[in-house]
């Protein structure tokens, strides 16, 4: 092998080659994108191997019988490889950076990333190739119709990684969540919890727990399935208006919905409900808040009598003096990175049955920082995994 590496101040250039009677024939190692800007790079590879074969144009290596061109290739590319990291550090100094974000971005993929990579990572070839091992994975776990002890130990890592890949983009919401300013409607804030206009199906439990965000609040809503339709949702918004409330969508109130299954069959359900008020310091205005969240209770049970629970979350503004208002009327504070306080409270309809109705009163950052804790431990826990996984691979390969 003869290299030449020299530092410039233009743009990366490589040749890669191969010596065959005194003729230099190009040969695709590695990608030019391999190699730093400001270097010049030129490896040229001799060989009694090479000896006489060319094709007739004398411009394609031709390889003796038995000599697979792979082979041949990755021995030549491990040296260049080995070379390329001792005369530009910052080969390893870029791809350090890289497989760290590697590590923090894409935590389920460890152990899938090519680690003969020569010169400079390509961060999207690398993803692709990644993503695509693991869904050969997948495919081949799915397509098995008994589990072997081999399938049953690729069976637990592709769950582990793919509850990985959930996690990480519950991240995304919580961050979506966390960026969310004054500006930002009541609706918008809604549908990042809950989307409208949406009606699960439990067929479809993977893609739609993707779209339900009710864990914001509490993981055990990741289970609800049923989002009332716009048309659905007017008539219960309606039904449980309060009298004082203004008619129309100016004065509809800021409510969203999700329940454990459709509520109008005869099976009883859960509901979660999500009210966000209006940001106030005046303890008065929050106190009143507190009692319509009772009786749009009551007009809901009502309205629905098939609903056993109803889990309410208020969300608005609690300061020091509210809170000790709260305390006083034996609201019980939870622990959290905001504010949030909890008191049970029994619903009567007119038969006299009691629904039981939970309610949470918090501030908005609660929702957010709360949420990203709980999500920060089970994506601690995963990464750990399958760092550790990542790091068995590894010495198999070796």
């Amino acid at each position: 092998m003869h290299y030449y590496i020299k530092e410039t101040t233009g743009p990366a250039n490589l040749l890669t080659a191969v010596s065959i009677d005194g003729r230099t024939i190009p040969i695709n190692l590695i990608q030019q994108s391999s190699i730093p800007h400001g270097n010049s790079v030129v490896f040229i590879f001799s060989s009694d191997l090479f000896g006489a074969n060319a094709d007739s144009s004398r411009q394609k290596l031709l390889l003796p019988e038995g000599l697979s061109e792979s082979a041949l290739y990755a021995v030549l590319r491990r040296e260049i490889g080995n070379v390329l990291n001792e005369n530009i550090p910052k080969i390893s100094e870029t791809n350090a950076k890289t497989k760290k974000k590697f590590e923090d971005q894409f935590p389920h993929l460890l152990g899938y990333f090519d680690s003969s990579t020569v010169g400079l990572i390509d961060r999207e070839e690398a993803l692709n190739g990644a993503q695509q091992k693991f869904f050969r994975i997948q495919k081949e776990i799915l397509q098995c119709e008994n589990l072997s002890d081999a399938i049953y130990e690729k069976s637990l890592e592709a769950s582990s990684r793919a509850l990985t890949e959930y996690i990480l983009y519950r991240e995304k919401i919580i961050a979506k969540m966390k960026a969310m300013t004054p500006g930002n409607s009541e609706e918008e804030i809604h549908n990042l919890i809950v989307p409208r206009r949406l009606a699960f199906d439990q067929d479809d439990i993977v893609s739609d727990v993707y779209q339900n965000n009710a864990w914001l609040l509490d993981d055990k809503f990741m289970t609800f399935r049923t989002i009332l339709s716009e048309a659905r949702m007017d008539k219960v918004i309606n039904a449980i208006q309060l009298s004082e409330e203004v008619s129309g969508e100016s004065g509809r109130p800021d409510i969203a919905m999700i329940f454990s299954a459709d509520p109008e069959d005869s099976t009883p359900v859960d509901v979660v409900v999500i009210e966000i008020k209006k940001k106030t310091d005046d303890e008065k205005e929050n106190q009143y808040a507190i009692n319509q969240l009772l009786e749009r209770a009551e007009k809901l049970a009502q309205y629905c009598t098939n609903i056993q629970r109803i889990w309410y979350y208020a969300v608005l503004q609690i300061n020091d003096s509210f809170v000790s208002r709260l305390r006083q009327q034996k609201w019980a504070p939870l622990f959290s990175k905001g504010r949030v306080f909890y008191q049970e409270f029994p619903t009567y309809r007119n038969d006299q049955t009691v629904v039981p109705t939970p309610i949470f009163a918090m501030s908005f950052d609660a929702i957010v920082s709360d949420a990203e804790a709980r999500n920060h431990t089970f994506l601690e826990i995963l990464r750990t995994v399958m760092k550790k996984h990542s790091g068995m691979l590894s010495e198999v390969k070796s």
